[in-house]
């Protein structure tokens, strides 16, 4: 079911890549920032209306296991919709002419960022407060600019840093933090030459940190390029099969 609706939504978009490219036209620039803004705002007020549902049902442990997620299913399918259009508000702040349009689209992005808080997903809110910190940049001088990009780039090395290197080690097999740590293991073992096209999941069974399991989680795809792009100059002698459990066959 998700790959089926996976491939319509990437038909979907190439369709309309397609479309854009073939008959766009300049004076539909603001008319489609102001479709996707109005989009984002029903869509925000939606989703703090399922908030509120909550709040006043006295379902607090609900609210923060299982946050709104609007029309999409899932509260980081809604984040994620809400950050990428967060730049067309903007553009409408930015290019309307009356100070009262102004203030209804400075309303309507403070309420999509209100329904991004809400959805708890850390991943949105970083990405929230990049765009801010773009957007602010624009006015600011570049030396300010270079001193918060250098800071900014040293606090995800850092970050990064102690989350892969001295992250909880009581972590669920199937966890993040687990998976792209056994990656950069397995990047350790062969950075040069790595494991074969598409072999992802040889590394990973080289490197079952921090302990080996029985019924571990199969991961056939890193969906990085930075842990995928040594593993394209070995050439494979097995292969582990999905339905095999880890059984390497020749």
């Amino acid at each position: 079911h998700f790959r089926e609706v996976g491939l319509w939504t990437l038909f979907s978009l190439v369709g309309l890549s397609l479309f854009l490219m073939l008959f766009w036209k300049k004076s539909w620039q603001l008319q489609t920032a102001t479709a996707f803004g109005w989009g984002a705002l029903l869509t925000s007020l939606f989703a703090i209306y399922q908030n509120i549902t909550l709040l006043l049902g006295g379902n607090l442990t609900s609210l923060y296991s299982n946050p709104a997620a609007g029309l999409f299913g899932n509260p980081n399918f809604l984040a994620g919709y809400l950050t990428v259009t967060v730049p067309f508000s903007a553009y409408l702040i930015s290019k309307s002419k009356s100070q009262k349009a102004k203030s209804f689209w400075s309303v309507s992005l403070l309420v999509q960022g209100l329904a991004v808080f809400l959805t708890f997903s850390q991943g949105a809110v970083l990405t929230l407060g990049l765009f801010i910190f773009i957007w602010l940049s624009f006015k600011m001088s570049d030396f300010v600019v270079d001193f918060f990009r250098v800071s900014l780039l040293g606090l995800v090395l850092i970050t990064s840093f102690f989350v892969v290197i001295w992250g909880n080690k009581d972590s669920v097999p199937e966890g993040r933090e687990r998976i792209i740590r056994r990656g950069l293991l397995a990047f350790y073992d062969k950075p040069i030459l790595g494991w074969g096209w598409s072999n992802f999941d040889l590394g990973l069974v080289a490197n079952p940190w921090p302990i080996k399991y029985n019924q571990d989680v199969y991961v056939d795809k890193a969906h990085s390029h930075l842990l995928e792009g040594s593993a394209s100059l070995d050439s494979p002698k097995c292969r582990v099969h999905d339905e095999s459990r880890f059984v390497v066959r020749p």
